[in-house]
């Protein structure tokens, strides 16, 4: 009682179990739900409920077969369909109405297909539909938000502000959402609209970053590629484990960007762009400007 269904033991219990039976001339078999319904509505309280159940059809295979194809089929009929009304739960129909339209049409389309074609089909339609759904909700989570829609008291935009040079040259964007194939189109999109005034040098966060694949890194290093090519500079911070290692094993990634270029916060990534090429740059100029102010 008060245990969870673990359907991962149930699949393999039942793949090792039709494994088995063809060596004793018997058929794959899968899960009755309906009479483990019957067994937990009755009081069943552990899972010797569900062995005595078994034992029970047993014996009747084994000794009262001749007897069982007597049983009339209207009466068995009967008994399903009291056992498949009381495993319906009205307030769990109630819920999936007020779900999203996308999800009430999955549902409405598996059950239409479970009563009129079979049941596998049905999962394996409803599956695939809920695939595609879950699909294109992820291709629109991926988002790009610049640091300046935040509090100007948060840390990064003190940092931005306390120099105007660091905020004519420094921008910082944060990205929400996976970084994946399915987002790309979203992402060159989004990413082209704020880099229309670019700055030279860019921090990109991944902090809300879930995860990267392949795509996403040839996406990324397209981007960074292309900011090199006209004198910039991409930092990156807050990576997780899962984007660190997909980034690392990337050989153009390595080729294109330094590890010194990569954080875990933003404002680390400012304080080295301030310490190693604005103010020093700046520094660079001054020393060349101050012989010529001397000849005058």
């Amino acid at each position: 009682a008060n245990t969870k269904h673990k359907s991962d033991k149930e699949l393999i219990s039942q793949g090792i179990g039709n494994v088995i039976l063809p060596f004793f001339q018997a058929i794959p078999a899968t899960a009755a739900i309906a009479r483990s319904a019957v067994n937990i509505r009755e009081g069943a309280k552990t899972r010797y409920a569900g062995v005595i159940h078994a034992l029970f059809v047993l014996l009747i295979v084994f000794f009262f077969s001749h007897l069982a194809k007597y049983i009339p089929k209207a009466f068995l009929a009967g008994i399903l369909m009291y056992v498949s009304a009381k495993m319906i739960n009205p307030e769990e129909w109630k819920m999936i109405f007020h779900t999203s339209r996308a999800d009430t049409m999955v549902l409405g389309i598996t059950f239409l297909l479970t009563v009129l074609t079979d049941l596998v089909l049905a999962v394996e339609i409803g599956m695939l539909l809920a695939v595609f759904l879950l699909f294109v909700r992820l291709t629109n989570l991926i988002d790009i938000s610049h640091m300046e829609h935040y509090d100007k008291h948060t840390g990064i935009n003190v940092l931005l502000n306390a120099d105007p040079k660091i905020r004519e040259q420094v921008s910082v964007y944060t990205l929400h959402g996976p970084f994946f194939f399915g987002t790309m189109n979203v992402f060159e999109q989004k990413i082209n609209e704020y880099l229309r005034e670019s700055k030279q040098y860019i921090v990109i966060r991944f902090k809300h970053v879930p995860f990267i694949d392949s795509t996403g890194v040839l996406q990324l290093n397209s981007f960074i590629h292309h900011r090199q090519k006209i004198g910039g500079h991409v930092f990156l911070s807050g990576l997780n484990e899962q984007v660190k290692e997909v980034l690392f094993k990337n050989k153009e990634f390595m080729h294109l960007m330094k590890k010194e270029h990569i954080f875990e916060k933003a404002k680390d990534a400012i304080q080295y762009i301030s310490a190693n090429y604005i103010f020093t740059q700046e520094e660079m100029q001054k020393e060349t400007n101050v012989p010529e102010e001397k000849k005058s």
